[in-house]
């Protein structure tokens, strides 16, 4: 939308800038006060949960062109499925060093992992020579006694769990 025109509310968008407050976030795992229905929520921290939500699979910040670093509805109810699906107080509180963040670093760090490993079990083997909702492996099989090793793909089902469910 070009400079000085008005949406279709007659409002006129201020001017697009670059957000420093929640640029650049190298950690999203550490927060600096608590997150929530009654945190402090520093736009900061809640741009580091959403970032948290959204590796998770709960949250999608694509629509809002990534973390806004505001606490709203859809944070809210993405915090309390995630806290359900993990067996965790369900209160869309995130403390700093608590159960709900570390369980959200664990659950990105464990996504890192697999996407890590399909990247890497797949470089060789195309994907389409799975079936659906199957990935590539590669099984290495060696002989100790000869020292040949040999490489074998089968096609594993997705694992299930970790995110966000229902």
């Amino acid at each position: 939308m070009p400079f000085n025109t008005k949406d279709s509310f007659g409002r006129i968008p201020p001017p697009v800038k670059s957000d420093m407050e929640i640029a650049d976030i190298k950690d999203p795992t550490t927060l600096s006060a608590p997150v929530g229905a009654f945190g402090k929520n520093n736009r900061r921290d809640v741009a580091k949960v959403e970032t948290l939500l959204a590796d998770a699979g709960g949250l999608d910040i694509d629509k809002t062109d990534g973390p806004t670093g505001y606490w709203g509805m859809r944070t809210d109810d993405a915090t309390r499925k995630f806290q359900k699906a993990n067996g965790l107080k369900v209160d869309a509180q995130i403390n700093p060093g608590g159960e709900t963040v570390t369980r959200l670093a664990e659950t990105r760090d464990a996504a890192k992992r697999r996407k890590e490993r399909r990247e890497e079990q797949t470089e060789d083997k195309d994907e389409k020579n799975c079936p659906r909702g199957t990935y590539p492996t590669k099984h290495r099989i060696c002989i100790p006694e000869t020292g040949l090793c040999i490489d074998n793909w089968i096609c594993e089902p997705y694992p299930s769990g970790g995110g966000i469910r229902g």
